[in-house]
Parts: structure tokens; sequence; C-alpha cells
């Protein structure tokens, strides 16, 4: 049954929903920024899916009604995306206490498969066999609650309840239940991060916009001026007598230019993409061959002022909401390792530029304050493979991991103590901080060797020094890999028993047996089959050893989220106290000058004891950081 509410008087028709055991909610809106869009319809229904109440938003002032206030408040509620609702409720005051999300559950029953649908319709289907049309989604703004417009969206909160039920049936299958609890709860701190946004400084940003475009034409023009005098093939007459300007007969910005121009001094840009080869110029790849030729790091130079303008230019400023003056980016909860990502813009990648941070502020009388992890995913990989070398430097060492992985490193290398620090043997310690973060990702001798601009041999030397010198590390790996190949998905933690499922598991099972048939029978398996097999097998292992670390490290992020929002939440701080940006292992937040020491202790206990909620071996100190700008 579904009832449409216009008036006020009649809000009193769902009453009822404060003795239910849940609600199911969701929302009709004219765009997806709640900030600078409207709500059309909010949509109750009941938790048997008898009953579906109709709120028309444009007829009823939502804020004004306590009954919604209090029904979403205190009762349980299911959401089909439950971060793009709470918005919307956060504009008219509303928090909700307890969130069920069925969008975020099939996430998390289907992270790291590629053949996977999150729609609603998709969901109402797959679990109730219920097929919901959605043609008319794009025109609601445009049509209003027309009688099938109030159909369409009554239909989305009738089947929610039934569809959570059943996927918490194969989440206890999979043992999902901690995972389910520990991002239902998150996604409030989420949306509310979203809905706070960060304050930009636009007159500093357009400042340095400026002095950005200088320091691109300077770069371009060190280009320039080496093709000129290195490679008379493309100079161009001076046309002008009277100018010392060199020029060129190419494009410094065209990568088919430049390509060509890389070609001639024999760098070779050939890269493999999707097991087919191109020509690449990108940085990643020039890098490799940096000490080699002269014009390479010249032009890395020039490219990286380069997108400074391009990419955190006056462009920029698009993202600044015009209803708020604020950066609202919107963050992907779940992704395969269980991270976060961040977009529109991804504050996960603003540079650690000073003169850029210094534009991302706090509102007038308001303070900044940000923590960080110290060596987050170092420490979280030695707590989970008890290495006792790594554990020991942790508790009573000097703090500087990367000389001491080198120091060990080279001693075994070298067969005598090698020491190594910032200031001696330096070289040592760069190779020692690089190589630590490779092989914990799975990085073979192949992938090493452009790092360091070595052959393929020595590379394996330095992998064989670093896993000798950690060797319940190389146990700890070699039993990751063997669980992967094994079961098909990586458990990453016994904390919240995430699971994350290898793609095309069932391919590999079959090109596994079919290959091991054919042995069995006196043949040799076809090359390609073989190449195949090999080719998934390496990156399961790889995925192996990397997501549970980004899990574990990601998941302690997420818990001390969900213990600042709660003290938010508890001492009515709402609105005065903002969380402003998740960003790997760091966490900012807004708040009043004169409460930024109690603030900053309250951060600072969240993300430890959030840490030893995960670590049992190893401390992870979160030292939080009173700043009037975004410090790196």
């Amino acid at each position: 049954m579904i009832k449409l509410i216009t008036e006020k008087e009649q809000t009193s028709l769902f009453k009822g929903l404060l003795q239910d055991e849940c609600v199911q909610v969701d929302t009709e809106t004219t765009g997806f920024d709640p900030h600078t869009k409207e709500l059309l319809s909010l949509q109750l229904g009941t938790s048997d899916g008898t009953c579906q109440y109709v709120i028309d938003a444009k007829e009823v002032n939502i804020s004004e009604i306590p009954l919604i206030k209090e029904i979403l408040e205190t009762v349980p509620s299911i959401y089909h995306n439950a971060k793009f609702d709470l918005g919307f409720l956060h504009k008219h005051g509303i928090y909700p206490k307890e969130v069920m999300d069925t969008f975020l559950n099939e996430c998390i029953i289907t992270t790291g498969l590629s053949q996977r649908s999150l729609g609603l319709d998709a969901v109402a289907f797959k679990y109730c066999d219920a097929v919901m049309t959605k043609d008319i989604r794009g025109n609601i703004h445009r049509e209003g609650l027309t009688p099938r417009v109030i159909r369409y969206a009554a239909d989305d909160v009738k089947f929610l309840k039934a569809i959570y039920d059943s996927q918490m049936e194969k989440v206890a299958e999979l043992g999902l239940e901690r995972t389910i609890s520990l991002e239902s709860q998150y996604v409030r701190a989420l949306a509310y991060t979203e809905f706070c946004g960060f304050k930009l400084d636009t007159e500093k940003w357009l400042q340095n916009d400026a002095n950005h475009q200088e320091q691109e034409k300077e770069a371009e023009r060190a280009v320039v001026n080496w093709i000129f005098d290195n490679l008379p093939q493309y100079r161009e007459p001076q046309l002008d007598l009277f100018s010392e300007d060199k020029s060129v007969s190419i494009k410094i910005t065209s990568t088919k230019d430049m390509t060509e121009v890389f070609k001639g001094l024999g760098v070779d840009t050939t890269v493999m993409f999707r097991g087919k080869p191109k020509d690449s110029i990108e940085s990643k790849h020039l890098k490799k061959f940096k000490n080699e030729y002269p014009l390479i790091p010249i032009y890395l130079k020039y490219m990286e002022k380069r997108k400074l303008v391009t990419t955190y230019g006056e462009s920029f400023l698009k993202h600044v909401n015009k209803g708020t003056g604020r950066l609202h980016s919107n963050f992907w909860q779940i992704l395969n390792t269980g991270r976060i990502s961040s977009s529109d813009p991804n504050l996960q990648n603003i540079p650690s530029d000073e003169n850029i941070r210094k534009c991302f502020v706090a509102d007038e009388g308001n303070t900044l304050v940000v923590a960080d992890y110290s060596a987050q995913e170092t420490r979280v990989l030695a707590d989970m493979a008890n290495e006792r070398n790594y554990i020991e430097f942790f508790k009573n060492g000097d703090g500087d991991s990367h000389s001491m992985v080198a120091s060990r490193m080279f001693s075994e290398i070298e067969g005598k103590p090698v020491k190594v620090s910032k200031t001696e043997n330096s070289d040592k310690r760069q190779i020692g901080k690089i190589l630590s973060f490779q092989i914990a990702y799975g990085a073979s001798a192949w992938s090493v060797k452009d790092s360091f601009g070595i052959t393929e041999k020595e590379a394996q030397k330095f992998i064989d020094a670093y896993l000798d010198s950690f060797p319940d590390l190389k146990k700890y790996f070699e039993k990751r890999k063997k669980e992967v190949i094994t079961y098909g998905h990586v458990t990453t933690d016994e904390v919240s028993k995430r699971k994350i499922f290898m793609d095309n598991f069932d391919r590999f099972s079959e090109l596994r047996d079919t290959i091991k048939d054919i042995y069995d029978n006196g043949s040799i398996p076809d090359r390609g089959m073989t190449r195949e097999y090999y080719t998934m097998k390496g990156k399961y292992e790889r995925n192996s050893l990397n997501y549970p670390i980004q899990s574990v490290s990601a998941s302690m992020m997420k818990l001390a989220g969900v213990k600042v929002f709660n003290h938010i939440m508890q001492n009515n701080l709402i609105g005065k106290v903002k969380i402003v940006s998740f960003i790997h292992d760091e966490m900012c937040i807004e708040c009043p000058t004169e409460l930024a020491s109690e603030m900053a202790n309250m951060v600072q206990e969240a993300m430890e004891s959030s840490a030893r909620a995960f670590c049992n071996h190893v401390e992870i100190p979160a030292i939080p950081n009173i700043t009037q700008y975004w410090e790196k």
C-alpha cells in the first residue's frame, strides 16, 4: 500500500514506524549535491514491505516534522547507498543512529570481483526475484511527483529489508559480519565528511596558479633550449634578429613529438599495455632512464610544473561548491583493498607542495587538527607477519626504519656490518626504503630492476638479501601465497575478517586442472595456456601480499573515523567540529580554536586505540598537529 503525504497533518499516519523493527528509507532529489539541490520526496517503508509512505518534500518541510527526525534517529534504518541519502538528511538536521546499507553489503560480498551489479534493481532481482523499472529515474526532477513517479519512489523502499535479510544469510556463510558492522558504522562518518567539505582559499590558489604558470614557462624554455642546442634537426631559424629566444619545430606539449625526440636519443619508450607493446613517455617510465639521458630530468621537471597548471590551476576551482564555498569530494567507500577513494576533486592526490597545501584552510575562528599514522603499512606488515626484527626495531629502535632495513640488507650482501643513516650511505638507505615497499607489494626482480637501473640478477640479490634479513616475513609471504591459490580469496585479518575474492578464479582453477591432466597424460600443455595460468597465478600472489596490508590499514582508519564521529555526535558537536578529509593514513578535522587541544587528544586516542584493535605486537603512533592549513 502506498500513501502520499502532502500535508503536515498527515505525518501522524506513519507514527507506527516508531515501533517497527526497522524502517526502509530512500530519497528522490533534483540532483546529487545536497548543498545546491533539493529534496523532492522522502520515502519511508515498513519493515515487512506492506506499506510505503511517500512524503512530498515540496509540500511538507521535512525539517519541521519532529516525528521524521525521531523515527530516523531512533529506529534502525535500511538504505541502498546510504551515503547519498544521508547527505540530504543532514541538510534537514537529521543524523540517523543505526544504518544498514544493502549497497555496501553487496560491495562487501563481492569485493574483488569485476562482474557484479550493485544497483538496487539488480540486487532486488538477485535476492527477491523482483523486477524494478529504472527508466524514469533521469526525468524525476523535471516530472515531479506524478503517479508513476510516486510508484517508482515507493518501490525503492519496498524490498530493502528482504534484500538485507537474504544478504545477511550470505554474509553469515562467508563470515563477514564484522566487516558489515564496521562499514555500516563508517558510512555515517564518511557521509558527514562529504557533507562538511574542506575550505579552500581561492584567492591564494589563484596566486599560486600565476606562479606555477611562470614556472611552467621557464621549465618549457629549458626543454626547448636543450633540444635546440643538442638536436639541430629540430632547430627553427630565428626570424627575429633582435631576439635571443631559441625555437624548435616540434611542440613540447605534444606526446607524439616528444616520443619521436626520445626515440631519436635512443630511449626505449616501449611499455606493455594489456599484453601489447605501446609507446609511453609518462614520468613513471622515463624515470627509469633519468641518469642516462640529460634531457629526461629537464623534461620531467617541465611535466611536473605543467601538471600543477593543468590539474591544480584555475580549472580546479570548478570543484568549489557554490552553496558552501568548500570542496565536497565524492568518496567511494570500498575498493578491492578495502580502502576508500576520492573524486571530484581527488583529495588523495593533492601535491605535498607547501604553497598548495596552504590553500586548504579552516574557517575564521577555527583551526585544523591533522593526524596521520607513523609508518602505518610497514608496522601493519611487521605485526601481521610477527616479524621479530621489525618488531624489536619498532619497540626499541631510533625510528628510522629505512636505515635499519638498508643496514641489514647490505650487511647481508657484503658479509660485514654496514652502517646506514640519513647522512651515512644515504644512497643505500634510499634503496632500502624503495625495496621494502616494493617487496611488500609482491614486486619481482623484473620490476625492481627498473627502479634502480640495475640488472635483473642484481635486483634478485637485493630481494634475497631483504628476505634473508627478515626470515619471519619470508615465511608469512609464502603462507599468504599458498592460501590465495588454494581458496581463491584473501582473508585480510582476524579482526574484521574481510574477504577479497580473486577475479576469474574459476578460470584459474580450470586451467590448473587442465594443465595437470595434460602433464599426467605425458603431454605438454599449450604455451598460451601456461602463460595465462602463470600470469593469473602471479597476480593472485601479488594481491595476497598487497591486499591485507592495505585492508588492515584502511580498516583501522575507518574504525578511528567511527570513534571520532561518535564523539562528535555524543557531545552535540555536529557542525561545530567537522571531519574534512580521510586520506589513506591521515585524518583531518576542523574545530573552533578553543577546542583544538581537546579534539587533538580525542583524535589521537581514536586512531591509536583503533590501531591496537588490529595490531597485537606493534604500536602505531598518530601524533596530531594543530595547524592553520593542511600540513603534510
